[in-house]
């Protein structure tokens, strides 16, 4: 796919400034301005907050490729956006690449195949937790959409909760310190 005018809507344009002339970006700080430009399609790479601001009336004006996928765990904000779908018919396309083989889970629950599905995220300690840590520690356990609720930034994949599958979730923060290990590999489920 080819992108000619990637044009792109930012609240601190003075920090994108150099974009428009290095890669020939379009920078626009109003949204609607954006929207009634020539753009074909919006991809949203920028958190829950942002989609749960802003995709209402993205979806008013073009279809949209939303990335933070973990915004539709709101299920007031999921029946609003499937309301303006029907309402304006622009399409809101949900990637799947952010976990490997979910097409494949997707299939299989449509078969009736899946009765639950686990998700264990390993992450760097620093951006989740203030603590030190040297060794693994698991920082979440629980329901999907309760991951999302507590780690809105790092769990957005966590979404297939609403496919309504037994999903479990748990977070594992590792250590700047020490490899990549299994995560509580030595405790009693």
């Amino acid at each position: 796919m080819s992108v000619k005018n990637p044009d792109k809507v930012n609240r601190n344009k003075e920090k994108y400034w150099l974009s428009e002339s290095n890669f020939g970006v379009k920078l626009f700080t109003d949204l609607n301005e954006f929207l009634d430009s020539k753009i074909d399609i919006v991809v949203e790479t920028a958190n829950i907050d942002a989609v749960k601001t802003l995709l209402p009336s993205v979806i008013k004006k073009k279809d949209t490729v939303l990335i933070s996928v973990g915004a539709l765990a709101d299920e007031a904000l999921l029946t609003e956006i499937s309301h303006l779908f029907n309402e304006y018919k622009n399409a809101v396309h949900l990637p799947s690449g952010a976990i490997g083989g979910l097409d494949l889970l997707q299939n299989a629950h449509a078969l009736g195949t899946v009765t639950s599905v686990s998700l264990t995220t390993r992450k760097p300690a620093s951006p989740l937790i203030e603590e030190a840590i040297d060794e693994a520690k698991v920082v979440f356990e629980g329901e999907a959409i309760d991951a999302i609720k507590q780690f809105p930034k790092n769990m957005n994949v966590s979404i297939i909760e609403i496919s309504k599958v037994n999903t479990t979730t748990s977070m594992c923060l590792r250590s700047p310190l020490k490899p990549r290990g299994e995560c509580g590999e030595d405790r009693e489920k």
